[in-house]
């Protein structure tokens, strides 16, 4: 496994030098805007936005469900006989009706909602959010982490690939 992982390493980074030259040679040929510091990403990847805004948003959506989650294990925390606050109850009842897919639009429904508690709740998710993307959210450790995983599933499929191509 030992040998198949470094034939892989090897043969994946030939195959990258090699595709890196070719793409370089290209896009000064088509006269794309490639630079060493910077890889050029198409703008209709996106709707438009570029990469960094796309997590932004997905990143957003993220810190409204965990807003959602520090309410409820707040509020169920002062239950002290499990059954949880009313309030809990409504929020898990609204969160069942309404799936979390886009955090603005979820809250946005809850601010229409008619009870005022349940805007008041609203309030209390976008403090909550706010100060979790401010303080808590450890920016650093994810990059960090989705480097190291990428490179581990990257090594993982390289040597996929070269046993099935070896006939393993």
């Amino acid at each position: 496994a030992t040998t198949t992982m470094a034939h892989a390493r090897a043969h994946y980074a030939t195959a990258f030098a090699g595709a890196h030259r070719t793409r370089a040679r290209t896009a000064r040929r088509v006269g794309w805007c490639v630079t060493e510091a910077k890889m050029h990403v198409p703008s209709d990847c996106f709707q438009g936005m570029s990469p960094e805004v796309k997590a932004s948003q997905a990143l957003k959506n993220l810190f409204t469900m965990v807003a959602v989650r520090v309410v409820l294990a707040q509020e169920e925390g002062y239950d002290n006989e499990g059954a949880g606050t009313e309030l809990s109850k409504a929020l898990a009842n609204f969160l069942h009706e309404n799936p979390l897919r886009d955090g603005n639009e979820w809250l946005r429904k809850m601010f229409s909602h008619e009870d005022t508690e349940m805007r008041l709740l609203a309030l209390r998710l976008l403090e909550v959010r706010k100060a979790y993307a401010d303080g808590e959210f450890d920016f650093e450790s994810v990059q960090r982490v989705a480097v190291e995983e990428l490179t581990k599933d990257n090594d993982q499929l390289m040597s996929d690939y070269v046993k099935r191509s070896m006939g393993a």
